[in-house]
């Protein structure tokens, strides 16, 4: 690249000299700190609007480990583009405060390609890249070689490679033959989603700015969704407010969040690449059916995959767009059940839900169960087209308090073609359901 020095023999001298006048340099300026805040610009680390010796001093306590720059300044130092501050990167700014060179390596990079990485659901997917090109993805040191489509777009799953494991502080490069790219996952999380404030809230790296936008129903023009970016606090905290609105574009308007809402939370590199998780407003509850042999849940992430983990052994699937899912689970009484979309994480411990008696003709239903604890009985008649059944009674009941034995009578006949179900929840709302 122009302007960078080669590694020769001399070369080699020229930059032992030059890491040792940082040093030297260091040494007269440690009380040197961040100031202001300006346009971005590579190298310009303090923000004060030039690449000086103020900037080469913070970069190299980075890297001797006296001082930690922020996110934000970590993007700004890394000018080679390789996803990590070392002594390469203060050489390349002490070269630029000489006038040594005139631009940074990262400078000569003009890529439209990037590439997202979705941690929870171990994904990454990328635009722009050569159309119908071997890409070739490395994750640290685990390489994987794929197609791209006639539009330059790549998708890279566990569906297809299930020893993918995405981690925040991974780095991830990605090459077309031409493009190189690196970027380095973000620990990235939602941690709340309040419609009634309308605000969804997350962590992050402290003094990172994350983008956090709502996906619209009644329409797909990613340009018009509502967007705030937020900044995150000391503490890595962030919060995003719909209730208001910040600008006068319509991606600024107020956006008032329902059971329905769902979007992403972004945070960029300045190469455009980007570590992406997703979130939703749901009243998220799973129901555990231990004689059928199946886990399933309604409300959760849409598309994302839930993994299930009974006894230390896991069973994944994928939410459809609705957020609902059914994976084959086995499951004994007293054993706890944990799923989660990445988002939410919830737990059940499988009650000893018993049927024991059905007379249909007296409409009576009886079993057994842990002493004490509440059952409820649901009469279901299955729809005819696809939807959700039709509820003709509930009834509840406690179980006796030494026995566990339980009875209801619905005082009709319960037809054939009628589901029972009975049901004990948690606290939580998960539940244990048995089917007669």
């Amino acid at each position: 690249m122009r302007g960078y020095i080669k590694t020769t023999n001399q070369s080699r001298v020229v930059r032992a000299g030059i890491f040792m006048l940082a040093i030297f340099m260091l040494l007269f300026v440690l009380s040197a700190a961040p100031v202001g805040a300006a346009e971005k610009t590579y190298g310009d680390i303090d923000g004060d609007g030039s690449i000086n010796v103020n900037d080469v001093v913070l970069v190299m306590k980075h890297v001797l480990g006296l001082e930690t720059l922020s996110a934000s300044q970590r993007e700004l130092a890394d000018v080679n583009d390789d996803g990590v501050i070392n002594v390469q990167d203060v050489t390349l700014i002490i070269q630029k405060v000489l006038a040594m060179i005139d631009q940074f390596p990262v400078e000569e990079k003009t890529y439209d390609a990037y590439f997202m990485v979705d941690p929870l659901n171990n994904a990454i997917r990328g635009s722009d890249w050569l159309p119908d090109q071997n890409i070739t993805v490395t994750v640290e040191h685990s390489e994987y070689v794929l197609t791209s489509d006639g539009d330059g777009s790549f998708d890279l799953d566990r569906s297809r490679n299930s020893d993918l494991e995405l981690e925040a502080g991974q780095l991830v490069t990605v090459t077309d033959g031409e493009a190189v790219k690196s970027h380095r996952i973000r620990e990235l999380k939602v941690t709340e989603v309040d419609p009634e404030e309308d605000l969804v809230s997350g962590t992050a790296p402290p003094g990172t700015f994350v983008e956090v936008r709502v996906f619209e129903t009644d329409h797909d023009n990613y340009d018009r969704y509502p967007v705030r970016t937020v900044e995150t606090d000391a503490d890595g905290k962030w919060s995003a407010d719909f209730s208001e609105r910040t600008g006068f574009t319509l991606p600024e308007r107020a956006y008032g969040l329902d059971w329905q809402s769902h979007g992403e939370a972004v945070i960029y590199d300045m190469s455009n690449d980007a570590t992406i998780t997703y979130w939703h407003v749901a009243d998220t509850f799973f129901e555990v059916f231990p004689a059928e042999g199946w886990v399933s849940g309604f409300d959760w992430t849409p598309n994302a995959e839930i993994t299930v983990t009974v006894a230390e052994e896991q069973y994944t699937g994928s939410a459809d767009g609705h957020g609902y899912f059914e994976i084959s689970v086995e499951t004994m009484a007293g054993e706890t059940v944990e799923v989660t979309d990445g988002v939410a994480a919830r737990e059940h411990i499988v009650m000893p839900l018993q049927v024991t008696d059905v007379n249909r003709d007296e409409g009576l239903v009886a079993g057994l169960t842990e002493a004490g604890t509440d059952v409820t009985v649901q009469l279901l008649r299955p729809q005819v087209v696809d939807g959700p059944p039709e509820i003709l009674d509930v009834r509840a009941v406690t179980a006796d308090a030494v026995s566990g034995t339980w009875a209801i009578d619905f005082e009709v006949e319960i037809e054939d073609d009628i589901v029972i179900y009975a049901i004990q929840t948690d606290q939580d709302g998960d539940r244990t359901v048995v089917i007669e």
